[in-house]
């Protein structure tokens, strides 16, 4: 689809997304929220900076798998 036919939409939890701490986390970060929005899950986005080692272990888990995990 052309750029020009996209349309724009408002984030409204901006002030609730989690915010990574560092310049390294990022791409943890993206994915981890795209997951919970892709869920509709958008009310509780339920995890921090803390969590991050975790849910990286758990992306690399589940991208060696095939599959995604249901567990928090």
């Amino acid at each position: 689809m052309p750029f020009e036919k996209w349309t724009r939409i408002s984030f409204r939890h901006s002030q609730t997304t989690p915010r990574e701490e560092n310049d390294y986390d990022s791409g943890v970060f993206t994915c981890q929220l795209l997951r919970i929005l892709s869920q509709g899950e958008e009310d509780d986005f339920g995890f921090s900076q803390v969590d991050i080692p975790y849910l990286r272990r758990r992306m690399i888990w589940e991208i060696g798998n095939v599959e995604l995990r249901d567990d928090p």
